[in-house]
């Protein structure tokens, strides 16, 4: 008879032959310490952030995670001791881009458009970036924009 999964077969139902990589891996089952986490950040802010690494349309996790020096399951769990995740970090890092084009743009003068503006930003499609705007900033992007265009009033 075939050994059982637990005494060392495979199971072929399981997910893990996608994620190759952590199952011989000792992080499974740990914690990431604070300290490991807090580099991380820091990587971030060095590799990611000051490079405007996050402005590549096909950024995915592996390779944010190479660019800083560490592996998926670390940075995964950064994500979520922040509470977040890769996807909603590096488009709130995108919206932040956009935003500072849109202000640059009209502080020039320059005519753009919003779909311009996004994929300046990073996002491969107009969709995605207005959901994830609406979802960080609590309106629409045209909402916004008409926001922008209204005077101060001191």
């Amino acid at each position: 008879p075939e050994p059982s999964p637990k005494e060392g077969g495979e199971d072929s139902s399981s997910a893990d032959n996608s994620t190759k990589e952590t199952n011989n891996s000792p992080f499974l089952g740990r914690r990431v310490g604070s300290e490991v986490l807090s580099n991380i950040g820091a990587l971030l802010q060095l590799h990611c952030i000051e490079t405007q690494l996050y402005l590549q349309h096909d950024l995915n996790l592996l390779q944010l995670s190479k660019a800083i020096g560490t592996n998926r399951f670390y940075l995964s769990q950064y994500f979520s001791s922040q509470d977040t995740t890769y996807n909603a970090y590096i488009n709130n890092l995108r919206i932040d881009h956009f935003v500072t084009l849109y202000r640059d743009a009209v502080a020039a003068q320059r005519s753009v458009t919003a779909q311009q503006l996004a994929q300046e930003s990073g996002f491969c499609n107009y969709r995605t970036f207005s959901n994830a705007f609406k979802c960080k900033m609590g309106q629409s992007v045209t909402s916004w924009i008409k926001g922008q265009e209204r005077p101060k009033v001191e």
